[in-house]
């Protein structure tokens, strides 16, 4: 029994990783398009007179829904579960782009693009990760949610010099055709797979193995008294009840590291949808521009490699990867405003890549699992993900300073701004559990691996 039992863990396994791989696909094409709207936006600027802030906010509310609809994916994979949403989502972005190809006018593809696209994508990421996130509660949490994440970085670095290509050579309009075919056949392969494990891998109820009267390190290292702890065991043990999922919306600290990542991927949306632009009034040619962007995509990709295999096994919480990574961002916004040649421009956009975005894009989908009751997860990276898709939107407005000054000198200063509030958001976020909440901070033991109570 106990043989057969260990297989079918070890299938589960399996076919989590497989998961993981097929969704990394799925994403590679599907952000790799919406990661390459720097391109489209100057010729939108173009086509249709319009300036930097009306186009900027025509890629940037995709980009926002990606997250900021996740209230409303979650609830009806709850309902339906991941392949039907999932389905609906990869239908949803093929029929998007296939009806925004047709369009004369910027306004109407605000909703043809925006909205469409913005959910459709939002429902596949959702299910992606949610699925991922059940196969790999635990230990590998940070590694599987990232390799799926490199897909986005890839394809950053592969589609954006072929979509400038494409544009070229058969036009925008093609270009977006060609893109929605590739997303609907690399999307049909990831919704075959996304069915729930049968059985819990990555040991997800290792919470509950929790031993009284010994003492535990919270997360500076201070011990903690474990009388508490025991009172939850028991809780746990009596009819299995568990924290209210609900409660964790009445954590202050949950809402401080919401209110960090919005202004935190305000500033990562310049990465993404004024990078181009920014090359392009500082007077390089077009040609480096796309040249960039996908030196962007291969450290996104070197840094997100490098956070899926240490980053579940740092010896601190992940919440201070956001520190260092939003700290390292400010001095990286401050260095765009000197760098006036393409060396430097070149050094500042590999830094960022590898250590500011991989880890601000990443970090996050993993880091409730840390911070928050294990039963709690899913609400809390709702609300995590929701704050992260609306600072994504709120990155549009960067573009008033190229509209209203003709440079993006002030959006720099803006940007610098955002990563440092984010890095002291960040830090309150232990700071307020240690001093404040300690029944609900991490504990390290053999135990229970960077796993929380909560009474």
């Amino acid at each position: 029994m106990e043989l057969l039992e260990a297989t079918m863990v070890k299938l589960e396994g399996c076919r989590g990783w497989l998961i993981t791989l097929v969704t990394f696909f799925h994403f590679f094409a599907n952000y790799g398009f919406l990661y390459s709207y720097g391109q489209f936006l100057v010729i939108f600027q173009d086509e249709f007179g319009k300036g930097a802030t009306a186009t900027g906010w025509l890629g940037t509310i995709p980009f926002g829904l990606t997250y900021l609809a996740t209230p409303i994916s979650n609830s009806l994979i709850a309902r339906y579960q991941h392949r039907r949403i999932a389905a609906i989502g990869v239908i949803s972005c093929f029929i998007s782009l296939i009806v925004t190809s047709f369009m004369n006018s910027l306004l109407p593809m605000f909703f043809t693009f925006s909205l469409v696209y913005g959910f459709g994508i939002n429902f596949v990421t959702a299910s992606g990760l949610n699925i991922i996130l059940q196969y790999f509660p635990d230990k590998n949490s940070a590694r599987a949610v990232t390799m799926a994440l490199i897909g986005c970085s890839t394809g950053l670095l592969a589609l954006n010099p072929l979509i400038y290509f494409l544009i070229n050579a058969v036009g925008w309009r093609n270009t977006v055709r060609i893109a929605s075919s590739v997303i609907l056949i690399t999307g049909v392969g990831a919704v075959s797979t996304y069915t729930p494990p049968q059985k819990d891998t990555d040991q997800p109820k290792s919470y509950m193995k929790i031993e009284a009267n010994k003492e535990k390190e919270n997360l500076f290292g201070v011990k903690v008294d474990a009388s508490d702890i025991a009172l939850q065991k028991k809780v746990l043990d009596e009819g299995n009840k568990v924290p209210r999922a609900l409660r964790v919306l009445g954590y202050p600290e949950l809402w401080i590291l919401a209110s960090a990542l919005v202004v935190s991927c305000a500033g990562v949306c310049f990465f993404y949808m004024s990078l181009v632009n920014f090359m392009i009034s500082r007077k390089f040619e077009d040609e480096t521009s796309a040249l960039v962007m996908t030196v962007l995509g291969v450290s996104q990709v070197v840094g997100k490699v490098v956070v899926a295999i240490v980053g579940d096994h740092l010896p601190l919480p992940k919440v201070f990867l956001l520190v260092i990574a939003n700290i390292i961002g400010a001095v990286q916004m401050g260095s765009l405003l000197v760098a006036d040649t393409l060396a430097p421009v070149v050094c500042i956009i590999i830094i960022s890549g590898v250590f500011v975005i991989s880890v601000l894009d990443t970090i996050p989908h993993a880091v409730s699992h840390q911070l928050f009751h294990p039963n709690q997860c899913l609400i809390s990276w709702t609300v995590l993900t929701s704050a992260m898709g609306s600072g994504y939107v709120v990155g549009a407005l960067l573009g008033e300073s190229m509209d209203q000054t003709g440079s993006y000198d002030c959006a720099l200063y803006v940007c610098m701004g955002f990563f440092l509030t984010s890095a002291l958001f960040c830090s309150f976020v232990p700071l307020y559990q240690t001093c404040c909440a300690s029944k609900r901070i991490v504990i390290k033991n053999k135990a229970m691996v960077d796993q929380p109570t909560e009474l």
